[in-house]
């Protein structure tokens, strides 16, 4: 393998843990700015919210949420699922605030 080449599969490597550090960092945030209650309801939806930037864009809107214990996005995910772990927010809520960050996305649940 050449030089080029090699740096290139490199830098791409790189790119990549920095969007998972980036996606772990936001889900370690989330759970320990949040209360953990066991009788929360986990609401599920299929989106486009495909990367780490993509993830750090949803975050405030979710985070800033009334009614969200945590939340965590699985971009690996063919369907690219978002699970809120609800403590009052209804399913067209968090499609409210997952729109207004200009993500599209349904219900799964």
């Amino acid at each position: 393998m050449n030089y080029c080449k090699s740096y290139k599969s490199i830098q791409k490597s790189n790119n990549r843990l920095e969007q998972l550090h980036t996606e772990l960092s936001i889900t370690v945030s989330t759970l320990t700015n949040r209360k953990v209650n066991n009788n929360d309801k986990t609401l599920k939806f299929k989106t486009n919210i495909n990367c780490g930037g993509c993830v750090a864009k949803v975050a405030p809107f979710l985070d800033d949420a009334q009614g969200i214990c945590h939340w965590d996005m699985d971009t690996a995910s063919k369907d690219k699922i978002l699970s809120v772990h609800s403590q009052g927010i209804t399913e067209q809520e968090v499609i409210r605030k997952v729109q207004e960050a200009g993500f599209k996305i349904e219900s799964l649940t």
